[in-house]
């Protein structure tokens, strides 16, 4: 069965609220639904997992078309799915929730506030006062000494597991908190890079080994989005940063010291592209190139519309 017909199918079933369980996956696989096109099972779980189905759950009868775009366009850029792809899906969830797209007739100014990334930013509810999430949030906003506390909560416990996998779901119970704030908490340590895709497992793998890493992750990430690109504007053009691009996906990592050899002339630009590389997701914090799905000309548009 099309995905679309298996979305309203399931939703006619178990209600509108299955969309944002990892059930759902299971049960759009029992149609069959990704024969023709597995790679809409590893968006989908992107979907659910990072909260994504909740705000669609959350428009009930209608979605204005700058949030559709925002949520397709975030998905895009963070894990580097095919946008074509991605609407497609998003499309067919719209439809078989019997969701209406409008036009809600913002301006530009408007459009842009509202698809902000608002990573930073807490939802409206606040998470639990307790020993686990003290200093965890002043002002709305997740603090540095916060997320370093929830290293031993949240990782160093499960390092002996070996692939201690982690959702939104299991971070849920841990922390005691709403599936929508756990949802947002988790969506941040993917981000930073605390968390790492397994295209293999389906899910997402540990990838800190201590508080340090997971503090420098925090700065990095930080750094990424409000320091480096008021800093230092990019002159780098396409074909030498495509080409440095090439290199690493042939190495399989890069660092900036790396960067600076394959950017040539352009290497004092080399801790730019590395913060954009690790801001996009396509390498890790190691410097272990992950985004296997990307060409090196992909990876050059991406930084580039990025800067």
């Amino acid at each position: 069965m099309e995905l679309t017909g298996t979305i309203k199918k399931i939703v006619d079933n178990f209600g509108k609220a299955i969309i944002t369980e990892h059930r759902f996956i299971n049960m759009v696989a029992d149609y069959h639904s990704f024969n023709n096109n597995p790679a809409e099972k590893r968006v989908i779980h992107v979907f659910i997992n990072d909260g994504y189905s909740i705000r669609l759950l959350k428009a009930k009868d209608n979605l204005s078309i700058i949030d559709y775009n925002s949520i397709c366009n975030e998905i895009v850029r963070l894990y580097g799915f095919r946008e074509d792809l991605v609407k497609s899906i998003i499309h067919s969830f719209i439809i078989g929730l019997n969701i209406e797209l409008v036009n809600d007739g913002q301006n530009g100014k408007e459009a842009d506030a509202q698809s902000k990334d608002t990573s930073f930013q807490m939802p409206s509810t606040h998470i639990q006062s307790s020993t686990k999430t003290k200093n965890l949030i002043i002002d709305g906003k997740y603090t540095e000494d916060g997320i370093v506390g929830l290293f031993p909560i949240l990782f160093e416990r499960y390092r002996h597991l070996g692939h201690a996998h982690m959702d939104a779901q299991k971070l849920m119970n841990i922390m005691n908190i709403s599936v929508e704030e756990a949802n947002h908490l988790f969506v941040l340590l993917v981000k930073m890079g605390a968390y790492r895709y397994n295209s293999y497992s389906d899910d997402y793998d540990i990838n800190v080994e201590s508080s340090e890493m997971l503090r420098r992750l925090f700065r990095n990430f930080h750094f990424s989005r409000n320091s480096y690109k008021k800093i230092l504007p990019t002159t780098v053009n396409h074909n030498c940063l495509e080409s440095a691009m090439r290199k690493m996906v042939k190495r399989g990592f890069t660092n900036i010291e790396v960067l600076r050899v394959d950017l040539g002339t352009h290497s004092n630009e080399a801790d730019v592209i590395f913060n954009n590389l690790l801001d996009l997701h396509i390498v890790n914090a190691k410097g272990q190139f992950v985004g296997v799905y990307l060409t090196p000309n992909t990876i050059a548009d991406k930084i580039l519309r990025k800067l």
